[in-house]
């Protein structure tokens, strides 16, 4: 793990990036996510079922991806639970189920992969998008903060299921990173048994 110890910033970022491929090897959903959705602040998604277009729907697109891989997808009713237990514990993302008035049951803050039809073949019609390893690698030199808010996710799941693991990732932190970490859920600072696992929200 030595290798990943450039600078207690990168440290974090390299965790989580080494988590995230960990995922993509052994999950079909994480895999899925990597290829297909995009973290955008803002945005909101519809969940949708096989009958909607897989284009405009997380659900459809999913099981599309799947066919395609020749692996067997997850039911519609594991499937939300799953995708935001990916985003929100495993990956740290500020992203997770909400309701529109209008169109149903979604996810905010991702969308899918723009892609366009051109001599029948599927071409991604934008830029290269921000996946989700792109995310949780950040962008160090326009971060206000010494951590991001899917680092201090991160360390929170951590602190709530994997103590020993918490305590030495935190080692490899900056003075000022601590003092931050501590100062945004100063209940890790306190040692206290029990702590909210929602403290950010």
């Amino acid at each position: 793990m030595d290798v990943y110890v450039k600078t207690p910033r990168q440290y974090v970022r390299s965790m989580s990036e080494f988590q995230a491929q960990s995922l993509l090897q052994t999950d079909n959903l994480a895999s899925w996510v990597e290829e297909n959705v995009v973290s955008q602040p803002g945005a909101w998604t519809k969940i949708g079922n096989k009958t909607h277009p897989h284009r405009e729907c997380l659900y459809p697109n999913y099981v599309t991806y799947c066919e395609a891989v020749n692996v067997k997808p997850l039911s519609l009713t594991k499937f939300s639970g799953a995708l935001e237990n990916l985003l929100q514990k495993q990956l740290g993302l500020d992203a997770g189920r909400k309701r529109d008035r209008d169109n149903g049951m979604g996810f905010s803050h991702i969308r899918l992969v723009k892609i366009a039809d051109i001599n029948d073949k599927e071409i991604l019609a934008e830029d290269i998008p921000l996946t989700i390893t792109k995310a949780l690698k950040g962008n160090p030199e326009k971060d206000d903060h010494p951590l991001s808010q899917g680092d201090l996710v991160r360390f929170l799941n951590l602190y709530c299921d994997d103590r020993n693991t918490y305590e030495s990732e935190v080692e490899h932190l900056s003075s000022e990173q601590v003092a931050f970490l501590h100062q945004e859920l100063p209940e890790l600072s306190s040692g206290v048994g029990e702590v909210n696992r929602h403290a950010l929200t």
